[in-house]
């Protein structure tokens, strides 16, 4: 009798464990569940986003300078509704163009080897810096009008000017740390300027081409180098 009791209790206590262990793993698989919409719905998000920013950008390189939120979500194909929703507002929207755009012309900058003869470095150097300013030209004069309006964008051209004279003391460091120059922040400054979106601005308006442009810049940074460097 005992024995029975104790049967039954155990059997009891059994079911009673297992009915919890299923409970647990009902309550585990809807917590799963949810996570696994969530995320979906934030790898959804993320995707129009950068798909308004992208458009954005394309349609600017194209040529439309002031596209409008019409012709965005036509390109990005979203509705016209979903690019308000991603962006609460305009400085939103700047920041986040700023860095996609940042994203896509550290993309195109390649490492130039110190161990590289003078000449080759100033020809890989001219080459590439002139890729990206022609690449940059249609973000760069969109942002223009915005830039007094919007500190995202001014933010943005202070930091990829930062970033282009780093690459200049990187690239020519031999030659800056040999130069005759006492003031070597201006010099610096001096191969920053000739090499500079705004040089390159001024060429292209005046009628150069992209390969004319090249050789004006490269004449103008030789010029410098060789001058302060006695580089033959």
């Amino acid at each position: 009798m005992d024995l029975d009791y104790k049967s039954d209790f155990e059997e009891s206590e059994l079911s009673g464990k297992i009915t919890e262990l299923r409970k647990q793993g009902q309550e585990n698989s809807t917590e799963t569940d949810k996570s696994n919409l969530i995320d979906g719905r934030q790898e959804r998000a993320t995707r129009t986003r950068l798909s308004i920013i992208d458009a954005l950008l394309d349609l600017i390189v194209e040529g439309d300078l002031s596209p409008t939120a019409r012709q965005i979500a036509v390109r990005a194909g979203v509705s016209e509704r979903s690019v308000f929703q991603h962006f609460v507002d305009l400085e939103s929207l700047h920041r986040a163009v700023a860095e996609r755009q940042l994203e896509r012309t550290l993309s195109m900058v390649e490492e130039i080897p110190s161990i590289l003869s003078f000449h080759e470095r100033v020809e890989m150097f001219i080459d590439q810096r002139g890729r990206i300013l022609e690449a940059l030209t249609p973000v760069r004069r969109a942002a223009l009008a915005i830039e007094p309006h919007s500190q995202e964008i001014r933010r943005s051209r202070d930091l990829f000017y930062s970033l282009a004279k780093e690459q200049i003391e990187k690239v020519f460091q031999l030659e800056i740390e040999s130069s005759i120059e006492t003031d070597k922040e201006s010099f610096i400054s001096a191969l920053d300027l000739v090499c500079s979106w705004n040089s390159w601005e001024y060429l292209r308006v005046q009628g150069h081409s992209i390969v004319g442009s090249k050789a004006v810049m490269k004449r103008a940074l030789l010029a410098l180098l060789k001058e302060s460097c006695k580089i033959n």
